[in-house]
């Protein structure tokens, strides 16, 4: 460490010879997935001349030496990588150009969630004994997760109705657009708890009216009964309530509702168990019509719905719910007409925009997850219009209220889920969907 600020403050105190600035670094603009071998970026300057690489979280002022600017701030990264303390994952960040003006510096970071979404910034200064010669360009660096294709289901999916139990790590699909002719037959659990988790199961056959269904809908795991609740759907679903017991036996776990039906029927729709109320509360996903501002407030104990009339901004996409202390919980859709946040309070029963969380661009059909290994929900996917899908995982940070990627997919997709195991597994999984113009995927991914 002592070699290196003091070969840094030589460097500053030195007078700057007047060589033409030229220095860069490439790529200017890279990504790096956490867990994944290193990134390579190429340095090119003076032949021969020394250089001392750097990183930072911020370029402006910079550090100013002479008449040169060296566009890193001088933060903790930035004496970090200078004092060589983050040498396993930061080489070749000092060295000497070759006959070319050419070195190479390599990033890779550790397979550590808590660095995702993360941006930083490389510079290097070359040097020789008459003083700072150059200062390159910084390279900004996006830090993302690592998707992994996990697993394939047996057949393709979208637009499905499923229900995730935290506390057996049992998945159940409800619903879904399929190539089974007929629609949907059975009810599938995957077992997450299982050595071997990439096997899906037929739990139940379906009820004869929910079998014409192609899909649509939502569910939501209720934990203080153990069941789950199923909302809608297309067809004649469209405004029934289906409620799946796991404890009965085979042929009796599911049974279609004949006390409750939704205000107004839909296909498009989330749905999210609160455990602090004890209640599901229903969003329908669309823009105007009836019921595009209200908010439905299920009982699952007895069955009653309340309705909440123009509590919310009209929303296009999907819900989770937000922990808070006390179980004093909120619930986060996504997103309003301008692409915005929208932060439904459930203590007060009403729903706001958040300017400051905007996605980038248009999307909708894309499932929203809670993560609780970043403490930030994923916004994942989407289509963008015209059969074309998004491969983007955006992040937003409650904290903040800011929204930034953090992932890409293999492909875009919409029409998909998404669950998040807890921990220890802190893993959010993706699966089914539709591949812009390549149809159904039966993809399972992992991040």
């Amino acid at each position: 460490m002592g070699k290196a600020i003091i070969i840094l403050l030589a460097l500053v105190l030195a007078v700057s010879s007047p060589y033409a600035q030229g220095a860069y670094i490439n790529p200017s603009i890279a990504t790096i997935r956490i867990g994944e071998p290193a990134t390579e970026f190429l340095l090119r300057g003076p032949p021969g001349a020394q250089y001392i690489a750097s990183a930072s979280f911020g370029t402006t002022p910079g550090i100013q030496i002479g008449q040169i600017n060296v566009p890193l701030n001088p933060d903790t990264l930035f004496f970090l990588t200078v004092a060589g303390y983050l040498s396993p994952f930061f080489q070749g960040f000092s060295g000497t150009l070759n006959q070319n003006g050419e070195s190479r510096l390599y990033v890779a970071l550790p397979d550590d969630p808590s660095l995702v979404g993360l941006r930083f910034y490389l510079a290097f200064v070359a040097y020789d004994g008459t003083g700072i010669l150059e200062a390159s360009n910084s390279a900004r660096v996006n830090v993302f997760a690592r998707v992994q294709s996990l697993i394939s289901l047996p057949f393709p999916l979208l637009n499905m109705a499923y229900a995730f139990d935290q506390i057996t790590k049992r998945l159940y699909i409800f619903s879904g657009s399929s190539d089974f002719a007929g629609g949907f037959k059975n009810v599938y659990r995957f077992d997450f708890n299982q050595p071997v988790m990439n096997v899906m199961r037929q739990d139940d056959p379906l009820p004869q009216e929910m079998m014409s269904g192609f899909g649509g809908g939502a569910a939501a795991w209720v934990s203080s009964l153990g069941k789950a609740f199923i909302f809608g759907g297309y067809g004649n679903m469209a405004d029934r309530v289906s409620v799946f017991d796991p404890q009965l036996p085979a042929g009796q776990r599911i049974t279609v509702m004949n006390n409750v039906r939704l205000p107004t029927p839909q296909a498009f729709l989330s749905a999210v168990y609160d455990p602090g109320t004890d209640r599901v509360f229903i969003f329908y996903s669309k823009m105007s019509g009836a019921g595009a501002t209200d908010v439905y407030k299920f009982n699952p104990r007895d069955g009653s719905m309340v309705v909440l009339s123009n509590v919310r901004p009209a929303s296009d996409g999907g819900a989770t719910l937000l922990p808070r202390p006390n179980n004093q919980n909120d619930i986060i859709l996504c997103c309003d007409a301008s692409m915005s946040v929208v932060r439904f309070n459930i203590q007060t029963e009403r729903g706001v925009s958040i300017d400051t969380a905007q996605l980038p661009t248009f999307r909708n059909n894309f499932p929203v997850t809670f993560n609780p290994a970043s403490g930030k929900v994923l916004i994942i996917g989407g289509s963008t219009g015209g059969g074309i899908a998004t491969n983007e995982v955006l992040a937003f940070d409650p904290q903040s209220n800011t929204v930034t990627q953090i992932a890409q997919l293999p492909t875009g997709i919409y029409g998909h889920g998404s669950i998040a195991l807890p921990s220890p597994d802190n893993k959010v999984l993706i699966f089914g969907g539709y591949k812009s113009a390549l149809g159904r995927t039966d993809q399972f991914f992992s991040m």
